[in-house]
């Protein structure tokens, strides 16, 4: 509730100060972005009861400041011109008084959330040592979003924020993943890319969404009540408990005159005994919601690694599809999202980490296929429908609208360094899904099994161009269970976008499953598109 209510006296005291003085909100800035070809909604603030005229090359719109000293207007924005970087000025005018934004574009704009794999910066990663400098790209647009503190305690303040154009001192600060998206989209679209970064490092899901959202809806509320009465105020006690300990420890080493420069607080500052509006929400309130109902083409997500959050129980797909409706009602439109699964050993792409620092490690040489283990694994449950599967983020990829991008054939580790990988990978999704261009954005993909004879033929879809075995081996990776549950590994081989399975196994076998293990870590597994994607993990029965 603290930081809740830190966030409205902030805006509060914003629009008091603004009240008298014309002005845009903090999201409209010299050397802007505006969603192409949209009604966008810009507003501010002045002096009620003013009509307020907003202007933007032959676009104009007008409206009037309400008792709160606000005004909201909607523009229709032109096309982005191919080609062209350089905006045109963007102006509110009220009486006698113009409030004039220089150098505001067109094109696509998105916004990045979710954990620190979207926030942490370009100038971490080893991958962006030779990029950083090349960064001269007058028709990205970043904002540079100031917000402090760390954990629950993040606070915003829009004030203090601003869009640039990418130069190389702001793209070193700005979301790796981000910019490596915006860098791909604006060589293939041509027209200017704008990103704002809302991520959070370490927040958990329930940072995101308001207690209400969670509390009113039949399928997450007994767990938030079972949340509200047991494991949280349980987890506030340990908070006590720790701080208390901390505070201890401090003062008997002051007492003993020894310095305390290397004792931090454990949670940065602020207070064990929160409230639960101080973390389930906290987020949504600082970040996504002073953004609402700004145009966005899409959102990014890259999250996941802290779960639901603070012992909240409960399926993180459903948690994130009450995230997804709300966040949708508060822009007013049906954001897209693109998000990305977790990385993982899978494949002959992955290379070896130096684990120096352990934070940020980075790549050294690639990991050799390895052979298949003597036993063929267990297989998976038959493959349905990514609704009902067991695979969380094939859950959320079953969401209108939630498209996944592809990630197990990438660097697993707490910041994978293949930052550029992450946001390329992203950058294919979004293509093909939100702005629906041709070619192939997901690994293939086994649709059908049908027997031949004495040999079993395997279609996919998302392979269009064909597939390849990596690593200089045939295609492997592939077993067969009986109506027993005994699986064997079979011989596979490639024929343009269908492989063929041959062996003594498939005589009595009633299923075929490719590199579906639980662990994750496959590292024989090989069949990857032209495009490069790998195949995607499955069982399916056999025709």
């Amino acid at each position: 509730m603290k930081t809740i209510l830190g966030c409205l006296l902030v805006t509060a005291s914003l629009s008091l100060s603004w009240a008298a003085e014309l002005n845009f909100y903090p999201l409209f800035s010299d050397h802007g972005i505006l969603q192409q070809n949209a009604v966008v909604p810009v507003w501010g603030t002045g002096t009620p009861g003013a009509t307020v005229a907003v202007s933007y090359g032959g676009a104009k719109a007008s409206g009037v400041v309400d008792p709160a000293g606000k005004w909201m207007v909607r523009l229709q924005t032109p096309k982005a011109d191919e080609g062209a970087f350089d905006g045109i000025d963007l102006s509110v005018a009220s009486g006698s008084t113009q409030k004039v934004l220089k150098d505001v574009v067109v094109g696509e704009v998105w916004i990045g959330s979710g954990q620190s794999n979207m926030d942490t910066p370009l100038k971490d990663y080893v991958v962006s040592k030779d990029e950083i400098g090349l960064a001269n790209h007058p028709g990205i647009r970043l904002y540079s979003a100031a917000f402090a503190g760390g954990g629950a305690s993040v606070s915003g303040d829009f004030s203090q924020d601003a869009w640039n154009r990418c130069v190389p001192e702001v793209a070193a600060k700005a979301s790796a993943t981000g910019y490596y998206f915006c860098r791909e989209l604006h060589r293939a679209l041509k027209v200017p890319v704008g990103f704002i970064n809302m991520a959070v490092g370490g927040s958990p899901l329930s940072n995101w969404m308001l207690p209400s959202w969670i509390e009113n809806d039949p399928r997450t509320a007994p767990d938030y009540q079972a949340f509200k009465s047991g494991s949280y105020p349980a987890w506030v006690a340990d908070r006590v408990k720790l701080v208390a300990g901390w505070e201890a420890q401090c003062a008997a080493e002051k007492a003993r005159g020894l310095p305390l420069t290397q004792h931090w607080h454990p949670f940065h500052g602020e207070r064990p005994d929160l409230p639960i509006e101080g973390i389930v929400g906290n987020h949504h309130v600082t970040h996504i919601a002073p953004t609402m109902p700004f145009v966005f083409k899409g959102l990014l997500w890259d999250h996941g690694e802290s779960g639901v959050g603070y012992q909240l129980t409960g399926d993180y797909a459903i948690y994130f599809s009450i995230i997804l409706d709300h966040w949708r009602k508060g822009f007013g439109y049906d954001l897209p999202v693109v998000f990305i699964e977790k990385g993982g050993a899978w494949g002959p792409t992955i290379c070896d980490l130096d684990f120096t620092n352990a934070t940020y490690p980075t790549q050294t040489t690639p990991i050799a296929l390895k052979d298949l283990p003597p036993a063929a694994p267990k297989a998976g449950p038959v493959f349905e429908s990514f609704e009902k599967g067991s695979y969380v983020w094939g859950r959320m990829h079953a969401l209108p609208g939630c498209y996944m991008a592809t990630a197990r054939d990438l660097q697993a580790a707490l910041h994978p360094p293949d930052k550029d990988k992450y946001g390329f990978r992203f950058f294919l999704t979004a293509l093909h899904k939100v702005y629906g261009k041709p070619g192939e954005w997901f690994g293939p993909m086994m649709v059908s099994a049908k027997r031949e004879g004495a040999q079993v033929r395997l279609r996919y879809q998302y392979a269009s161009g064909g597939m390849v075995a990596l690593g200089g081996k045939p295609p492997q990776g592939f077993y067969v269970a009986d109506a027993d549950g005994k699986s064997d590994w079979v011989a596979a081989r490639i024929e343009g976008s269908e492989i063929i399975l041959t062996g003594p196994s498939l005589a009595a076998a009633k299923t075929v499953s490719y590199a579906d293990v639980s662990d994750g870590r496959v590292m024989w597994a090989n069949v990857f598109s032209r495009e490069g994607l790998p195949a995607y993990p499955m069982t399916i029965r056999i025709e």
